[in-house]
């Protein structure tokens, strides 16, 4: 079976389909033998029924020549498989010693903690909770560091929002988004929830699968319609705030501020 996906999860569901399969094929050909000596312990007595005392002796003495003959050919084949994926041949080591796990203590590692431990030491656990907001808010803060004229031959729209009048806010209204988020038959959480969705899509011969990506995606949600949405959801104090936060940006620049 061709593995697609190479994490330990995989890997065990992988090992448990294929010993199952294999299980499936070694009873099916039980059975198909079974069937098989049924078939001839019927026709044996159909012939020693209709023929005559010599004529089924000397049917008898050819089968079993026949038989002799194809269990040897097959018996020969058989060998010479055997004996080609037996013979020893030169393998070069191409471990990669810096992905070696060694084990000095005298617990016994899990499958799945020497999968981590393999990534090394830059290899982080990822947080129960991500944080979105400080991960949105800190995405531009080199901007500081740049120069007034790299900031204008590549204007960027995103600055960092963190200490602002409207960074508190905007936290408390994310959080208030949070129960809404994956509610859409379009969401998708990440490589991993994709993976899942596409399980059962089948295509037919005509189709065509492209990606798109959107250039400055947070600048381009059109406030409008989003405030309208926001209305069928929260009470009207609520979208106040959503209107404020959206339509309303202050920060610093070179000693000066901006909205």
């Amino acid at each position: 079976m061709k593995r697609q996906f190479q994490t330990a999860s995989s890997h065990r569901i992988y090992n448990r389909t294929e010993k199952a399969l294999l299980q499936e094929r070694i009873h099916q050909t039980r059975r198909e033998l079974a069937m098989n000596d049924y078939n001839l312990y019927v026709l044996h007595i159909r012939l020693s029924n209709s023929l005559k005392i010599e004529d089924w002796g000397n049917i008898d003495r050819m089968t079993y020549v026949t038989m002799e003959s194809n269990l040897h050919r097959v018996s020969e084949r058989l060998k010479k498989k055997y004996n080609n994926l037996t013979t020893t041949k030169a393998v070069t080591d191409t471990t990669d010693t810096r992905r070696t796990v060694v084990n000095l203590s005298d617990a016994m590692l899990s499958p799945e903690e020497i999968t981590v431990l393999v990534k090394g030491g830059n290899y982080v656990v990822t947080p129960w909770t991500v944080p979105i907001e400080d991960i949105i808010a800190n995405i531009e803060s080199g901007i500081r560091n740049l120069s007034s004229d790299a900031i204008r031959r590549d204007p960027t729209p995103i600055v960092n929002a963190i200490g602002s009048p409207m960074y508190t806010l905007a936290k408390y209204l994310s959080n208030l988004l949070k129960p809404f988020v994956g509610k859409t038959s379009s969401y998708i959480k990440d490589s991993s929830h994709f993976i899942e969705k596409i399980q059962t899509l089948r295509t037919q011969p005509g189709d065509i699968m492209v990606s798109f990506d959107v250039v400055s995606l947070f600048t381009r949600v059109p406030i409008k319609e989003t405030i309208e949405l926001l209305k069928n959801i929260f009470p009207e104090d609520i979208v106040v705030l959503f209107q404020l936060v959206l339509t309303t940006t202050y920060f610093q620049w070179n000693e000066d501020f901006y909205e």
